[in-house]
């Protein structure tokens, strides 16, 4: 059975073992560390947002390294503004969604939530480094 990131990531057409050749090229294109796919459901999606949303991805750096791609879904249902982020990294793939009245405060909200999600992750990354250099310096120190 497919997962919830696996479906969100067929649906906009991407392949889940890493980024496709065309996002490496617009990576090189635009000197972006990160793949940014925007798309917008019952809405068009404008320059200002735009703008606004890649202006968020520019805040990560310290993240960039461990993101492949970023898919940003906007949809208006209901009079709501549904923001839904995808971070593939390494490991996992990472899912925030903000709801709100206003677009740019949902932007906001889904964004800090991928902020604290991507410092989790990373902090979890690199604890398990840290337990496997442990326990591999252990095993050498043990005679046979």
């Amino acid at each position: 059975m497919a997962s919830r990131a696996d479906a969100r990531a067929a649906r906009v057409g991407r392949h889940l073992s890493g980024p496709c050749a065309a996002a490496l090229l617009h990576r090189e294109r635009t000197g972006s560390k990160v793949d940014l796919e925007i798309t917008g459901r019952h809405l068009d999606v404008t320059e200002p947002m735009e703008r606004h949303i890649r202006q968020h991805v520019e805040r990560l750096p310290g993240f960039a390294d461990m993101i492949q791609y970023m898919t940003v879904t906007l949809s208006m249902e209901s009079g709501n503004h549904h923001v839904e982020i995808l971070a593939k990294c390494p490991r996992a793939d990472l899912v925030t969604e903000a709801v709100g009245h206003d677009m740019y405060q949902s932007i906001d909200d889904a964004y800090a939530k991928m902020e604290r999600r991507l410092a989790r992750h990373h902090d979890k990354l690199v604890s398990s480094r840290a337990r496997e250099a442990q326990q591999a310096s252990e095993t050498q120190r043990q005679p046979d």
